[in-house]
């Protein structure tokens, strides 16, 4: 008897699209697209519900998180999981984590848009077997994702002596 890999769900949120995705290891199964709207709400709603669905269907193991900015990325702070003082209207303050997996009971992890595609590009793009590389995006914004022995890196560095 083979045992299937675990179904995992990963959401980009983006400046026009969201896209959410199921997988079973680096293949998808399943997919969908949403419009950024300026009613965060009711994006997130729509993500929040196909996510509920799946999970109906079969539990999801884990969910990654991957948005544009700016976003508390700090576990330690009240406002973890929330954007900041972004630039989309109708975003500012919105609570990712609880607002996207409320309804799951599996963890969750998050991440700038950026930082998720520079990832992305260390397992299986273009940085393949890098293990510092910047992934650099110009498109509904411009940024930049950071990658440091296989890490995304946040903030500034500290001179190494």
């Amino acid at each position: 008897m083979t045992i299937a890999e675990p179904l995992l769900a990963g959401v980009e949120l983006g400046g026009t699209k969201c896209i959410a995705a199921l997988s079973r290891g680096n293949r998808i199964v399943d997919r969908a697209q949403w419009p950024t709207l300026e009613d965060a709400q009711a994006t997130l709603g729509a993500i929040a519900a196909w996510l509920h669905a799946a999970n109906a269907a079969e539990p999801i193991a884990a969910l990654g998180i991957a948005s544009f900015g700016p976003l508390s990325l700090d576990p330690a702070s009240p406002h973890y999981g929330k954007l900041l003082n972004t630039p989309k209207l109708g975003w500012h303050g919105v609570d990712l984590i609880r607002t996207i997996a409320s309804e799951l009971s599996c963890p969750v992890g998050l991440d700038t848009d950026v930082a998720g595609a520079a990832l992305a590009e260390g397992l299986w793009g273009a940085s393949t077997g890098a293990r510092s590389h910047v992934y650099c995006t110009i498109g509904t914004g411009i940024g930049a994702g950071v990658v440091i022995d296989g890490q995304p890196h946040h903030g500034t560095l500290k001179a190494r002596r």
